[in-house]
């Protein structure tokens, strides 16, 4: 196996029979029927915390009288079945957030009127 080696200010070329290796800080310009671009093996990256766990479980409330008037804007407490207290207001069209539980259990919910 014949190795070719050549040590530049700018950079190291090696050439030999599995092919073309160049070593450089700076742009490499290259012409070739083939070309691999080598990275780190491994990108350390760290971990997404989603605000909520989603869950296939899940449930979204919507707010409308008998006549239809829709509650927009509202005040609303949701309690969920782990026994965490949910605080939000209702959106343009009466709807809260979706909640999402472990479980196939029930969401108690009441608008919370300030007088």
């Amino acid at each position: 196996m014949s190795k070719l080696l050549l040590h530049t200010l700018y950079g190291v070329i090696t050439e030999s029979n599995e092919g073309i290796e160049l070593g450089t800080a700076e742009n490499v310009y290259i012409k070739s029927n083939a070309l691999q671009k080598m990275g780190p093996k491994k990108i350390e990256y760290p971990d997404i915390e989603l605000p909520q766990k989603i869950t296939e479980s899940g449930i979204r409330f919507h707010f409308v009288d008998e006549q239809g008037m829709v509650y927009a804007n509202e005040p609303y407490i949701a309690e969920l079945p782990d026994g965490r207290k949910i605080h939000g207001l209702t959106d343009e069209d009466g709807r809260t957030k979706a909640f999402y539980t472990d479980s196939l259990e029930s969401v108690n919910i009441q608008l919370v009127r300030l007088i």
